[in-house]
């Protein structure tokens, strides 16, 4: 549905405006009918539980219904789980067979808003057999609208557009043409996944005039706002009649805002307000849109509504930036940051991020667009204001990597170990950090080091550059041609070269790379500047982000590894011969254990990581990072370890006196040309809880990859070069042997992380 708000409007049509009898629950219903939820919550959340005795049993499950019913509307799912669950409890308890199908429909609701699509299908199945055939013909409906919501969700239209249908007949046979409304709006959304654009105008039409004439209320405010965005929906499938539906779309908003106006309903005026806005900026009409988002801002603000201003003060961002105002742009986005962080960490937990605000898509436009500003506000400023704007927009960065990572995982806690800001210089001084960033039309680079902060501007055309990326990342790959050579100085000249005066004469010998977007997809250390490969002169670091990296050395005498490895052939894929010879060479350097061929199974993984303590584990084994994290793993003898089992197994070391400061997945592969598969492997450690990772990009040759990995773990070991340092002498050592010049060999090998 585009904006949050109406991830949850959706509820209260498929619930009659008031269940029959009781004056104490009444309050509570006229709240929900006025959209004051924060006030229902107030007065039911803490105190009400399900009863004991009839008549206590039904009041008890009419006020858990109003209970989840508020908390789905405010996008607390889970809390709506629990309170919908013990009212259907309380329900069933009293043989109140409409009030339980009412619900699990709620329930099953806020189930499919969690992706939880088998419980949720088993609360609808629960709730109609309770009811049976000849039940209730509106909680039937209920059901069954809420059942299609779940297909929609779960991406099965086919199945949703039948489901809806049925409903509109059985609401419209029981008279509720609110209901029969909210159902008509869901088979028009059903139909528009279906490509049948025309067949959902005519339900989206039908749907209207079941709201005709209904008495104002919140939901039917709401059922308004569902249906303008319907209406905006189709009049972008069909653009022959956009203008057409467009003007109905803003008929319906004005409506909802109306009808807010009557019963002082101020969430229902500023969404309504709020999408007025959103037409009025789609059209061009700013200063329009600038009103209309102001007053969406100030209804919102008056009931401390900030699921809805988020979506207002992120509008209102763009606007003042495109009118000119950057200063008092930058204040809105800021304020839209951190309303941001507020819904992620409190309204939407639980939910994918499919859904809503949880979308990468709507992470990216947000931070990126923020970012935008405070880079072109430096580019205008003074020294000083133009070195705090660039700290800012690195910040603002950071808050992207973290969230990319919390979606690519699904797992909000997945960066819960973000450590305190420090200033790179502080802690090695040789050391300096590029943050290169992705624009439509320019690349912006943001270099930090020996206390200053800098920034060029390279005019590119981002889709151009994308090409040339996977062009690059493809010929590295191809090792008997050299056509690599082309993509690799074009890539440097984009990317280093600008950079040159800066890092000339300054003992510079790190070089730490926060990569933005298809970057990941390449190994930086590669680039070629016509003489000699960036590797030659610095030692090569990638990380996530700044703020998800401990810098801290590690003393590898000290150290106890915890050797893994495959060298047989298992599940299709190939040997491995050279793996013995690696981890038998890294047994002799250091003690530990060893898990090798049919001994590497994840029990006896999980045994060994509870028993003992390894500040470095080091596994040899086929692996894969997909665009999605479930389906990314690492090869075991007879299974597959997935990032999450993965977790699992590091969690156990994660807070003991000494962590895993260094997890090397060697024999590993990144999906080329996937973004989104780059995140697994530049987020591996962040996920596991290491300080750092060493991991490759490719499958690389057994051989080459045995001596790079004696070599690097030799290097730390024998003369305590840190790990940034002992990678760049085991590429080069590669590099400089015949057999092994290509970059396809000793590129791969990426350093995650802490580098020291």
């Amino acid at each position: 549905m585009g904006t949050i708000g109406l991830a949850a409007m959706i509820c209260f049509a498929c619930v009659p405006q008031k269940p029959p009898g009781g004056d104490i629950a009444e309050p509570a219903e006229i709240l929900v009918e006025h959209g004051q939820f924060e006030r229902v919550i107030a007065a039911l959340g803490r105190r009400e539980q399900p009863s004991s005795g009839l008549a206590d049993k039904r009041l008890s499950a009419r006020n858990l219904l109003l209970l989840g019913q508020s908390y789905q509307a405010l996008g607390q799912y889970p809390r709506a789980v629990q309170a919908f669950g013990q009212s259907s409890e309380a329900a069933l308890a009293s043989a109140d067979g409409a009030a339980y199908a009412r619900a699990k429909a709620g329930q099953g609701r806020a189930l499919a808003w969690q992706e939880n699509f088998p419980e949720a299908r088993s609360c609808f199945e629960a709730g109609l057999s309770v009811l049976g055939e000849d039940g209730n013909q509106a909680s039937r409906a209920a059901l069954i609208v809420a059942s299609g919501e779940a297909d929609l969700l779960g991406a099965a239209p086919d199945r949703a557009a039948p489901q809806f249908a049925l409903a509109i007949d059985l609401a419209r046979r029981g008279g509720d043409g609110l209901l029969a409304a909210e159902a008509g709006t869901g088979l028009a959304r059903a139909l528009i996944r279906q490509k049948d654009p025309r067949g959902a105008l005519g339900a989206v039409a039908a749907a209207r005039i079941d709201l005709a004439g209904l008495a104002d209320s919140h939901d039917v405010a709401y059922a308004w706002l569902g249906l303008g965005r319907i209406f905006t929906e189709v009049g972008a499938a069909l653009p022959e009649q956009k203008s057409a539906n467009q003007d109905q779309a803003e008929s319906a908003w004005r409506e909802a805002a109306r009808i807010g106006e009557a019963i002082n309903d101020r969430r229902a005026l500023s969404y309504g307000y709020g999408y007025l806005g959103e037409a009025a900026e789609g059209e061009g009409r700013i200063q329009d849109s600038l009103s209309l988002t102001r007053r969406a801002i100030f209804y919102a603000q008056e009931i401390d509504a900030w699921e809805a201003l988020f979506p207002w003060e992120w509008r209102l961002a763009r606007l003042l930036a495109a009118s000119g105002q950057p200063d008092a742009a930058a204040e809105a986005y800021s304020r839209a940051v951190d309303l941001y962080v507020r819904l992620r960490q409190e309204v939407c937990e639980g939910v994918s991020a499919q859904n809503s605000i949880m979308s990468q898509d709507v992470a990216d436009r947000l931070f990126r667009g923020y970012a935008d500003l405070l880079v072109r506000q430096a580019a205008a400023a003074g020294p000083e204001s133009s070195r705090q704007a660039l700290l800012a927009a690195r910040d603002v960065l950071e808050m992207h990597k973290s969230v990319e990572l919390q979606n690519y995982f699904q797992d909000p806690c997945v960066t819960q170990l973000v450590t305190k800001k420090t200033n790179i210089e502080d802690i090695s001084p040789n050391a300096a950090v590029l943050y290169p960033i992705v624009f439509p039309d320019r690349l912006e680079l943001i270099l930090s080091l020996r206390g200053t902060i800098t920034r060029k501007s390279v005019p590119i055309d981002a889709a151009s550059f994308r090409k040339d990326i996977k062009a690059f990342r493809r010929t590295l790959e191809e090792r008997h041609s050299f056509a690599f050579k082309e993509k690799a100085q074009k890539l440097y000249a984009l990317l280093i070269a600008p950079l040159s005066g800066d890092l000339a004469d300054t003992g510079i010998d790190t070089l730490i790379i926060v990569p933005d977007g298809p970057l990941r997809l390449i190994p930086m250390a590669a680039l070629h500047d016509g003489k000699g490969f960036l590797i030659e002169r610095f030692a090569v670091v990638t990380t996530p982000g700044l703020n998800l990296t401990a810098p801290r050395p590690l003393t590898m005498r000290e150290t106890k590894i915890l050797l893994v490895g495959l060298s047989q052939p298992v599940q299709g894929y190939g040997a491995l011969p050279k793996v013995r010879e690696e981890l038998e060479g890294l047994a002799k350097m250091f003690k530990g254990k060893a898990l090798f061929d049919d001994a590497f199974r994840r029990e006896r993984l999980e045994e060994i990581l509870a028993r003992d303590t390894y500040g470095v584990i080091h596994i040899a084994t086929h692996g894969e990072f997909q665009s999605e994290a479930s389906k990314s793993y690492l090869l075991t003898y007879d299974d597959r370890l997935n990032m999450d089992q993965l977790d699992q197994l590091l969690r156990l070391t994660r807070f003991r006196k000494q962590p895993v400061e260094l997890l090397t997945l060697s024999a590993c592969r990144t999906a080329a040309g996937d973004d989104r598969a780059a995140l697994g492997l530049a987020g591996v450690a962040v996920k596991a809880g290491a300080r750092s990772a060493l991991a490759t990009l490719w499958n690389v040759s057994d051989t080459a990859a045995s001596a790079l990995i004696l070599d690097f773990y030799g290097q730390m070991h024998s003369r305590g070069a840190s790990k940034a340092k002992a990678l760049q002498n085991a590429q080069l050592g590669l590099l400089r042997d015949e057999r092994y010049r290509h970059p396809y060999y000793w590129s791969p090998f990426l350093l995650i992380g802490n580098w020291l």
